[in-house]
């Protein structure tokens, strides 16, 4: 849905947006829109919206949307800008709904191992406030120190401890939405039909969120962190199920292969290995014993199933080096080529193996460099095709290894999105993963809560 609308009435609309909000949150001035047209996706790039609105409280997000609504203004809900599937991104000149300034955390309930959370909250911030009182948050996506809390829950966001501890959906218990209309819904998880769970996961395409209450768990006393390295990917991706078969659920489990290795060491300078295929970053937790117990196993599962050294961090700040080289791995890539494609699909465990086999064929098919990294323990797998858009044959070859990769990860019983979400980037593969009968469904539940389809049009299901 585009915005068409002459100089004159857009100069009204952003008079009337300064009535509803502080005039200094209503955005117009070219530059600054710019910088809305694009998330952290670095080959796809909208329009410039029409204006950024920036409210400061709940009234002010149903004001702006009663507005929207009343003059057919498409909309789009907007966090951090940290999405990679395009989710915030204008098509057409559409208002944008920049809820970062809205950003209090109003309440940390020790007793009730709760915390209410406006949606501009960075998830970083969050953990940091709860970790004093011994509580631990566990969804912590790789943009936690930017990513707000509020996208997160548009997203489903998940992070490398989904394989012992869930992703958002299994921690929220309470949001506030303003729907299209301007009403404010407060939807609540003991509820009987969990509505809910309909807005999670829902890329603000059903409504805005403007609160959040998450459950809060009691900090694991005890953490182990690992370092396998192993000379062949194949032994790497092996040992995931080996590990998971033993009993064992460590809090995570993390694949870098080797131009994930060889990238962030040259950014970073931590000490990777460089003459090696694969390494996996594990950590156990638990109290003392149990943590330590288990990463002992791993150690020895690893050595057995090819790792050719297992390091187990002896301090809090080699640990940490581990955790580093991990989310260093998207800024590092910029060293190879300076655009990519990030994919986020998942597959069943037994299938990594194949999935990572398939990956490197469609690279060396295709003539691209795909780096494969992820969250292997719950088959939640990051192959990243990298190449330049300055070279047209290039980019195209990138993007059709990326569509290969998607296919391939269907054929072996996946899905194309784990936890960045469908956005634009995987509109046109919903087919594979979603039958006509439940789109249908879908399409009739965001018809319902917004019939003139305003709320973040061209992503998901429209």
């Amino acid at each position: 849905m585009t915005s068409t609308l002459s100089a004159r009435a857009t100069a009204g609309v952003r008079r009337d947006l300064g009535r509803l909000v502080a005039l200094d949150r209503v955005i117009t001035e070219p530059a600054a829109l710019f910088g809305y047209s694009y998330d952290s996706t670095t080959v796809l790039r909208g329009t410039s919206p029409l204006a950024v609105v920036q409210p400061a409280e709940t009234s002010q997000v149903a004001a702006v949307l009663r507005y929207a609504n009343a003059h057919d203004l498409p909309i789009i809900p907007r966090g951090s800008g940290t999405g990679l599937s395009g989710g915030c991104v204008p098509l057409g000149h559409e208002l944008v709904l920049d809820l970062s300034r809205i950003n209090r955390l109003r309440a940390v309930e020790t007793t009730r191992r709760r915390a209410i959370a406006e949606p501009g909250v960075l998830t970083g911030d969050l953990l940091a406030a709860v970790e004093p009182a011994g509580l631990f948050y566990p969804p912590d996506p790789s943009s936690l120190k930017v990513s707000s809390l509020g996208g997160n829950v548009a997203e489903n966001a998940g992070g490398p401890r989904g394989l012992k501890y869930g992703v958002t959906q299994d921690y929220v218990q309470a949001l506030e939405v303003v729907l299209i209309d301007g009403e404010v819904l407060d939807l609540r998880r003991e509820e009987d039909w969990d509505a809910l769970a309909l807005f999670v996961g829902s890329e603000g395409t059903l409504g805005a969120i403007t609160l959040v209450e998450v459950r809060l768990i009691p900090m694991p006393p005890a953490r182990r962190a690992l370092l396998a390295v192993f000379p062949q990917l194949e032994a790497a991706t092996r040992t995931v199920s080996i590990i998971l078969r033993e009993g064992i659920t460590p809090s995570l489990i993390e694949l870098m292969d080797d131009i994930a290795i060889r990238c962030v060491e040259s950014y970073r300078g931590l000490g990777l290995p460089l003459d090696v295929e694969a390494i996996l970053l594990i950590e156990t937790d638990g109290d003392k014993s149990e943590a330590n117990r288990d990463a002992a196993r791993v150690r020895d599962l690893c050595e057995a199933a090819g790792a050719r050294e297992v390091r187990i961090a002896a301090t809090a700040e080699e640990a940490e080096a581990l955790w580093t080289a991990r989310r260093s791995i998207t800024g590092a890539l910029g060293r190879v080529r300076p655009d990519k494609i990030g994919e986020d699909i998942c597959v069943p465990r037994p299938a990594i193996p194949a999935m990572a086999r398939r990956v490197k064929e469609i690279g060396r098919e295709f003539g691209v460099p795909v780096v494969l990294f992820g969250h292997a323990g719950d088959g939640n797998l990051h192959p990243n095709v990298l190449f330049s858009s300055l070279d047209a044959d290039e980019r195209q070859r990138g993007e059709a290894a990326a569509d290969a990769i998607i296919a391939a990860a269907t054929e072996l019983g996946g899905v194309i999105s784990g936890e960045h979400g469908v956005g634009i980037m995987k509109r046109k593969f919903m087919s594979l993963n979603v039958d006509s009968a439940t789109m249908g469904l879908m399409r009739t539940f965001k018809q319902a809560v917004d019939p003139k389809g305003l709320l973040n049009p061209g992503k998901l299901l429209t």
